[in-house]
């Protein structure tokens, strides 16, 4: 991904960044496993260099590194809920799928759910905020 610098300088010049001419031009699997490292680090969708979270659940208001401003708009997150419920049921996959398999009371099979997503909820909640980042970056990359 070309810098700040570079891409400044691209539109000045009409030079376009070597890095900007492979990314083009190649294919992008380097570029997509470095993406992917990137969220689960919880970098930045742009530079994949900055942290996104200042805390548990606190988000930086703007990339420390590149300066992108994470939350657009006042409900920005609010696709990320839309996104919580299926990687919710996800993530209890492993829990109630063998439970029900194993015939155990619905009771059972509820409690269970409900303590991996009461246990596992900052954690699940970062993510659904940087794959909703990373979704909205890739159609508008502002």
């Amino acid at each position: 991904m070309a810098s700040v610098r570079q891409t400044i300088n691209s539109r000045h010049t009409g030079v376009v960044a070597a890095s900007d001419q492979r990314g083009r031009h190649h294919g992008h699997s380097g570029r997509s496993c470095t993406r992917l490292v990137a969220l689960f680090k919880q970098r930045c969708p742009r530079c994949l260099r900055g942290q996104v979270f200042a805390g548990l659940v606190r988000m930086h208001a703007f990339c420390p590194t590149c300066g992108l401003r994470f939350e657009r708009e006042p409900g920005y997150f609010t696709g990320a809920m839309y996104l919580s419920y299926g990687l919710g049921l996800v993530a209890t996959v492993p829990v109630w799928l063998p439970m029900v398999w194993a015939r155990r009371s619905v009771g059972e099979v509820l409690l269970a759910s409900s303590l991996v997503l009461l246990l596992g909820s900052p954690w699940l909640f970062r993510y659904y905020r940087l794959l909703w980042l990373y979704f909205d970056h890739a159609l508008d990359p502002r």
